[in-house]
């Protein structure tokens, strides 16, 4: 049977060459076969659309003017950035829940007085200073009151007395400088018999040492030695002082401890001054 004159291999031989005399030819000659492009475009722009969107996803656009090397070097240099932000406000974060754990400390310790607490930098420290002082910013302005207000780390933990105050900044005298004299406290046994009280004075060390009363035993290094002095503000009763590291027997059968604190004075960045709440139009007493 003979075959038609269009045959699939003829047809596509056809259109082959067409498009080759097409794409070879001048311009002027096939601009006036512009117009069948767009009916193809109808057709196919739904299909390119999704295509393109799937094809600007998998490979976003560069930046203008920009290398590789270069847009990864700016991104990398603004996530450092996020991740420096990060850094100081989780550290803040932590300062701040440390501050909060020391107020609540000393406010449980001062539940049954009238004591204001006070959260406040230290300036300058001991090593800083000839007098051994240590520089706080807050003063009279806040309440402090010369000898009348003790400063606490860690919310129960005796740093000093203030012994000068001006209308910002106050100095607390460390109770292990040697200027601060004698200091009467208890030491906190775990045997149920104690507490058994002493007299400590600073060695100039950082420690303070002295005798225990006669009949004091059950003594154990690591336990808790705490302020019970009449000559100190009521704001220091009971604020732990340090821990006994050293017992030893003397002569005449007393013991002599050392006591040293958790936190030396020198290392101290911030303090919570201890006042007691004066009433308007009155002054603290000495």
């Amino acid at each position: 049977m003979p075959r038609g004159l269009f045959t699939p291999t003829r047809t596509l031989t056809v259109a082959t060459l067409a498009l080759v005399v097409l794409a070879l030819a001048p311009y002027r000659l096939t601009r006036s076969l512009a117009g069948l492009k767009q009916p193809v475009e109808f057709v196919l722009a739904p299909v390119q659309h999704p295509t393109s969107i799937i094809a600007h996803f998998l490979r976003p656009p560069r930046i203008h003017g920009a290398s590789d090397d270069e847009t990864i070097r700016a991104l990398t240099l603004e996530l450092d950035r996020w991740r420096a932000a990060y850094a100081a406000s989780d550290g803040r974060i932590g300062e701040l829940e440390r501050l909060l754990s020391d107020l609540q400390s000393g406010a449980a310790l001062a539940s049954n007085l009238d004591i204001v607490q006070i959260a406040a930098p230290v300036v300058g420290g001991p090593s800083d200073l000839t007098d051994g002082l240590l520089r706080v910013r807050a003063g009279s302005g806040r309440g402090v009151v010369e000898r009348s207000t003790v400063a606490a780390t860690r919310g129960v933990h005796l740093v000093g007395r203030v012994v000068d105050v001006s209308r910002g900044m106050c100095s607390v005298l460390p109770v292990t400088n040697k200027r601060a004299g004698l200091i009467d406290a208890v030491v906190l046994t775990t045997d149920g018999l104690g507490p058994w009280a002493c007299q400590l004075e600073p060695v100039g060390d950082g420690t303070l040492t002295g005798d225990m009363v006669a009949q004091a035993q059950g003594l154990m290094p690591g336990q808790v030695a705490a302020v019970r002095d009449r000559t100190w503000p009521i704001g220091a009763q009971g604020l732990i002082l340090g821990r006994v590291t050293s017992i030893e027997t003397k002569p005449n059968g007393r013991l002599r401890i050392t006591v040293t604190p958790d936190q030396p004075a020198s290392t101290v960045g911030e303090v919570i001054l201890r006042t007691p709440r004066i009433p308007d139009g009155q002054e603290a007493a000495p």
